[in-house]
């Protein structure tokens, strides 16, 4: 039998969480790599953009905002869980919320376009792309990579706009009517 590196790292070194084997964000034991490798293709699908985007955003001749990457020969990687990758992403993100910060990383979030959003808050695409211009009154959290706008499910910046935007409830505090809720 023919063990996998993870599978053997595992059984030389047991990282043990209340008797179950722990893995990173990157999906590695703990106490080993924190990163996963990708390739451009694979990077780019996490973050819900085209290939030839990360390619040409990873080549210093051409983007003045190079995507961190490691390159061996010709092969360019990209660190998933690695530290550098993830603060490229969070310079990136408009209407980051620094003080909600939950413990969880860049590489914890599914990345929406702007399609997608729409369908999961079920309202029109023009009403999203309109909340994520300058001009507007109230801009959508999200990153913007180039031209490419997504929007990171489940972040702390997203959630406090959906919570500014609910009506009623008890102890809900939303400003969609212009005026806070009686509690």
């Amino acid at each position: 039998m023919i063990l996998s590196n993870i599978q053997l790292a595992e059984t030389l070194v047991p990282a043990l969480v209340n008797g179950q084997s722990y893995r990173n964000q990157a999906g590695n034991p703990a106490g080993l790599i924190g990163y996963k490798n990708l390739n451009a293709k694979e990077f780019a699908k996490r973050i819900n953009v085209p290939p030839t985007w990360v390619l040409s955003n990873s080549n210093p001749a051409v983007s003045g905002d190079l995507i961190p990457h490691l390159l061996y020969g010709t092969l360019k990687r990209y660190q998933w869980g690695g530290s550098a990758l993830a603060a490229w992403i969070e310079q990136h993100i408009v209407g980051a919320v620094d003080a909600l910060a939950d413990g969880r990383s860049a590489f914890d979030y599914a990345y929406l376009n702007s399609a997608q959003f729409a369908k999961y808050l079920n309202i029109s695409e023009p009403w999203v792309r309109d909340g994520v211009r300058t001009s507007a009154k109230e801009i959508i959290p999200h990153a913007r990579f180039g031209k490419y706008v997504r929007f990171r499910l489940g972040s702390p910046e997203l959630e406090l706009w959906e919570k500014r935007h609910m009506v009623g409830g008890k102890g809900v505090e939303g400003q969609a009517h212009g005026k806070q809720n009686i509690q």
